[in-house]
């Protein structure tokens, strides 16, 4: 929001070390006293770690940052402590978006973006690599740079990787383009859409794939981001649809998985989000996806939670 006052983590945690020296305070009122000052100046404290603002609890993650960054510095051949390392960064930044922003603010996103370039062939880091990122983007989505959009991309070109690594990937993906127009419109322009059509063929027996790649999909159509006046939501749904043949794709997919409750739901909604023309309605229709939703209903009445999405 234009306008509203910040400060770093450093600054917050100063103020609760002073009132503890200086005015012999316990540290939970002496976070709540720094709360009420800042939060009368006006100052966003959305991004500021509270309960765990003193310098013992932040250092586990500034330590698990900076011995990462030496292990990777030095060519550290043992994958096991940059697993670990990566686990804690990981673990820490799925608290909440103020560790987010401290990890940020720690040079976090660089180091994570190396991570995952260097650790392509490893499996098991690159999978924790993926892992941290999407977690660290998680609320940031101005973190992520072009070059690492490219290899996003490429990485998901089809191929014979890992379910989980292609979830992992798509959930990155996601992540950087929930409220952000730009970063939507980069990857399109890098050839996102037709790649995960790709991937609804491939991996369209997988139910836990099939459900990221239409969350993905869905992100493309968002108009979220209100920074922008004017995004292309319906230019993406037109190319997903026109060019990318997503419909005959989803519906296929549908079929196969209409015993599947969960991921028939995120098949038939990103159908929903795509349908946004007449004829991409009738699209629907003449490929029988108005019989296959009838039939559904017809062979499940009990179920209200499909009831209610549809």
């Amino acid at each position: 929001m234009a306008g509203t006052k910040r400060i770093t983590q450093e600054t917050f945690n100063a103020v609760v070390k002073e009132n503890m020296e200086e005015f012999a305070m316990e540290r939970e009122e002496a976070v709540q006293d720094a709360v009420k000052q800042f939060e009368s100046q006006g100052v966003d404290l959305s991004r500021i770690m509270k309960e765990d603002s003193d310098d013992d609890v932040t250092a586990v993650l500034v330590a698990a940052i900076d011995d990462l960054s030496r292990a990777v510095a030095e060519q550290s051949e043992n994958s096991q402590r940059v697993n670990s390392l990566l686990d804690v960064i990981k673990m820490q930044c799925d608290v909440d978006l103020a560790h987010r922003c401290f990890a940020a603010s720690r040079q976090a996103y660089p180091l994570l973006a190396q991570c995952c370039r260097k650790y392509t062939l490893d499996v098991d880091t690159f999978r924790l690599s993926i892992n941290a990122l999407a977690a660290l983007l998680t609320g940031q989505p101005d973190l992520i740079d072009t070059p690492m959009m490219e290899f996003l991309v490429q990485r998901l070109q089809p191929a014979d990787l890992a379910n989980d690594i292609v979830s992992a990937l798509l959930t990155v993906v996601t992540q950087s383009c929930i409220k952000h127009e730009s970063n939507r419109q980069q990857f399109v322009a890098l050839g996102l859409i037709p790649t995960l059509t790709k991937l609804l063929v491939m991996y369209g027996t997988h139910s836990k794939v099939v459900k990221d790649i239409c969350v993905t999909l869905k992100t493309l159509t968002l108009d979220d981001d209100i920074r922008v006046p004017f995004g292309k939501a319906h230019d993406h749904a037109r190319t997903i649809v026109e060019e990318a043949q997503a419909v005959t794709n989803l519906l296929k997919v549908g079929s196969d998985h209409r015993k599947d409750l969960g991921t028939l739901t995120e098949v038939l909604s990103c159908l929903v989000k795509l349908t946004v023309r007449n004829e991409y309605c009738q699209e629907v229709v003449d490929l029988g996806g108005l019989k296959l939703c009838l039939s559904i209903l017809l062979d499940d009445l009990d179920n209200q939670v499909f009831f209610r999405n549809w």
